[in-house]
């Protein structure tokens, strides 16, 4: 058994722009707004906003472009996928995103601006579930402020028939896991590389200026429940 499961609600912050497939596949990229309580490294809950780009394909796609606008609450749920590509001077590159089975329009934002901030459960949503195998060593370390975190890997796969040869096809996804504090110290001192672990909680994406001063994101599921 493997599991990798997204489920957000939140808003469109972005124009809807629909483009298509050489094979007339639609498809639309969206950024979803969506804001998040989480523990922060020295145990304080802070909702902060979080910004997820989720992938509609063919009917899903089509569904978006006519009913959906900039700022519409919707839901959507299913798989986390990470692209890769090479960058300038062969440098690995790296993009995760939310493809999207299934999706409600939740209402509808004719406004030009965000939405205000409400403390309603069914006004934002953002969980995460991780099943399968750990894909390296486990370590342990602090930041400047002597907080202990724990970054690791963990693989999932996915299996699906072609729809047109009908032929079985199998890639395997990465998922980049973060524990803070006493879970990390918990977790570190008892898993190894190759474990199976369970990981459940947010998605969160965070950005930092490089050297050269590029706008760099990652996309990381911050856990608070391992197994």
């Amino acid at each position: 058994m493997n599991l990798n499961q997204t489920k957000l609600i939140g808003h469109i912050a972005n124009d809807i722009q629909i483009r298509e497939t050489p094979s007339w596949i639609k498809v639309t990229d969206v950024t979803i707004f969506s804001k998040s309580s989480v523990k922060t490294a020295s145990w304080e809950i802070k909702q902060i906003p979080s910004y997820t780009t989720v992938t509609f394909w063919g009917n899903l796609a089509d569904i978006v472009e006519k009913y959906t606008s900039k700022w519409s609450q919707i839901f959507v749920s299913w798989r986390l996928e990470t692209d890769s590509w090479e960058w300038e001077n062969w440098v690995k590159r790296y993009k995760t995103r939310v493809v999207a089975e299934d999706m409600d329009l939740l209402s509808r934002q004719d406004s030009e601006s965000a939405p205000a901030w409400h403390d309603s459960v069914t006004e934002w949503l953002n969980e995460a579930q991780v099943l399968w195998n750990i894909t390296k060593d486990i370590e342990l370390k602090e930041t400047q402020s002597w907080y202990k975190v724990v970054s690791f890997s963990v693989a999932t796969n996915r299996k699906w028939k072609n729809s047109k040869t009908w032929e079985m096809q199998e890639n395997a996804q990465f998922h980049n896991i973060v524990l803070w504090n006493q879970l990390a110290e918990d977790f570190a001192a008892i898993a190894k590389k190759w474990q199976k672990v369970y990981v459940s909680w947010k998605v969160i994406t965070r950005s930092w200026d490089s050297p050269d001063w590029e706008k760099r994101y990652t996309t990381e599921v911050v856990a608070d429940s391992v197994r």
